[in-house]
């Protein structure tokens, strides 16, 4: 009752009046938020289109979604703003008024040059004179632009002992954990979040929930590493020695662990929801298809886990894709109750889920679900695949097609296919650029 939030729009039209009654001449909006042209709400994510209509700001600092604004030759951008109304992907300005997105990563640098003129005592954007672009730190031919060396020398000694810190030992693996095949079924890398959470989240049910020990819990997790960013983005910790940045590697965002109590409709939900990280695939062409929706983010292909099994039906729409569900070996009832551990971000509505909105979490953990991970390594020590890497409890349902389904990953990862159970896999061709393309058989009921 102390905290509350509220819309970008909606804390903009209030603060906007305050602003400019301090004689100012010109107010930047700085907004964690993307560009979307749904209809706005107060819950949008990426609500700038809107908040670039507002009178009173001048130009705008976006980021959150991972792109580049403006980035007029990428077909991503093209496919991401060009249908956007009053959106100018070209000269980079929403609505009139400049703005800028500058990727991620570090990977690029974002600028506004603004052309100013005086006007009744105030300077004021001259739109003709203003353009915005995004600067990338390596350039066309492979190599980086050179480094400020009085910065470089600043951020050494906090670098170097960030270094040290995340290198810090805490365990080690029998196998390795990866997600170059995450979307097939690798489980590498998502068990070892999903048992963490759900240890660490069973504990404080015992200890400070007692209400809710009887109701079944499950945890989900997503490879957040999934290729985005070109063939190296990928989580890839070899079998070895574990330390604090492996656990960084696989739990890539400074979430906090979150627990919401939902029913066994909402949990199909979910899971159908998560299954829009495939295209539907139409078993009688013979053309080949590709299985990955490219445009569904991978870090919302959430992998529910702890005694849950259930199939996936590529050849059916969005919505209408899940089979077989079960938990414990038993059909989930429509209302039947589970407490399912995840994140902040997905518990309070992110990712669009049926059913999450922040009104059934249960547990908002003080603790991130990364430090969950290193304590729970830590605490296991010695991680082995036969105990944490192997439990695959969704598979593809089975169906014949006529053509080849193809999907896109890192080149000469087929070994760690195999390693992980995945023989329905073959390689296609090696593209040349550090990716590859490979083709899964759909027949085979290779369930776990």
């Amino acid at each position: 009752g102390k905290v509350y939030t509220r819309g970008l729009v909606d804390a903009a039209r209030e603060y906007l009046p305050k602003l400019r009654a301090q004689n100012v001449d010109l107010v930047i909006a700085i907004s964690h938020g993307g560009i979307d042209g749904s209809q706005y709400t107060p819950m949008m994510e990426n609500a700038n289109l809107y908040l670039a209509q507002e009178p009173g700001i001048d130009a705008l600092l976006l980021g959150h979604s991972h792109a580049s604004f403006p980035d007029a030759h990428s077909p991503a951008a093209k496919y991401r703003f060009g249908n956007i109304l009053g959106v100018d992907n070209e000269r980079g300005f929403i609505h009139g008024k400049p703005a800028v997105m500058g990727n991620f990563w570090g990977k690029s640098l974002g600028v506004i040059e603004l052309g100013l003129v005086r006007r009744d005592g105030h300077w004021q954007v001259d739109p003709a004179a203003t353009h915005s672009e995004v600067r990338d730190i390596k350039k066309a031919d492979g190599s980086f632009v050179e480094a400020d060396a009085d910065i470089a020398r600043q951020v050494e000694p906090v670098h170097e002992a960030t270094r040290q810190y995340v290198a810090t030992p805490i365990g080690d693996s029998d196998f390795a954990m990866t997600t170059y095949f995450a979307d097939v079924g690798d489980v590498t890398a998502l068990q070892p979040v999903n048992t963490a959470q759900y240890e660490y989240t069973r504990h404080y049910i015992e200890q400070n929930l007692p209400q809710y020990k009887d109701v079944s819990l499950l945890s989900a997790a997503a490879p957040f590493k999934g290729g985005f960013g070109g063939p190296n983005d990928y989580t890839d910790i070899p079998a070895g020695a574990l330390a604090i940045r492996n656990a960084a590697d696989l739990y890539l965002y400074p979430n906090t662990l979150t627990a919401v109590k939902i029913d066994g409709a909402l949990l199909t939900g979910w899971l159908e929801r998560a299954a829009g990280r495939f295209n539907r695939i139409d078993p009688a062409k013979t053309e080949a298809q590709p299985l990955i929706n490219t445009k569904f983010s991978g870090y919302n292909f959430d992998v529910i886990q702890r005694e849950l099994t259930y199939a996936i039906d590529v050849t059916q729409a969005e919505g209408s894709r899940i089979r077989d569900l079960r938990y414990r070996g038993k059909p989930v009832d429509a209302a039947q109750a589970f407490i399912v551990v995840t994140n902040n971000y997905r518990a309070s509505g992110g990712g669009k889920f049926p059913g999450l909105d922040g009104s059934n979490i249960v547990l908002s953990a003080p603790d991130a679900n990364r430090d969950a991970l290193i304590g729970w390594v830590r605490q296991h020590k010695h991680l082995t695949r036969a105990q944490d890497g192997s439990d695959r409890n969704w598979h593809f349902a089975p169906v014949k097609t006529a053509g080849p389904i193809v999907f896109t990953s890192a080149s000469a990862r087929l070994d760690l296919a195999a390693a992980s159970g995945l023989h329905a896999i073959r390689l296609l061709k090696d593209n040349g650029d550090g990716t590859a393309t490979y083709t899964i058989d759909l027949a085979p009921r290779s369930r776990p």
